[in-house]
């Protein structure tokens, strides 16, 4: 029901979920920093940024599931690629610009169309 009632004033549908996501996604973040302003000791700050920063093997152990199990989770990014390639679309990018987008209640009604 939230994402219809947010739609439904919306001139573009994927307009109106992308600012409701940066809400959401501002929202997050400042709760998450906020508390981490408090919990984690400044030492440990120190110590993780050291670790982004120096290259090193994997720690000892790791067995060959665990680096599997990361390239496969990075595999995600070829199916990322259909959620990107409809928002390009949406935003206007490219070819998108001659296709269209899904309008809401209150936009024009401009048809998705292929041409082929």
């Amino acid at each position: 029901m939230l994402v219809v009632v947010l739609t439904m004033p919306a001139k573009k549908v994927s307009r109106a979920l992308e600012l409701a996501n940066w809400i959401m996604v501002g929202i997050i973040l400042a709760f998450l920093i906020l508390i981490t302003l408090f919990i984690v000791p400044p030492s440990r700050f120190v110590s993780g940024i050291a670790g982004f920063l120096t290259p090193a093997l994997p720690p000892h152990g790791t067995e060959a599931a665990s680096i599997g199990g990361l390239v496969g989770f990075a595999a995600i990014a070829s199916g990322m690629n259909w959620y990107l390639t409809g928002h390009y679309r949406d935003k206007g990018y490219g070819m998108g610009s001659r296709v269209g987008y899904i309008a809401g209640l209150r936009g024009e009604r401009q048809a998705i169309r292929s041409r082929v």
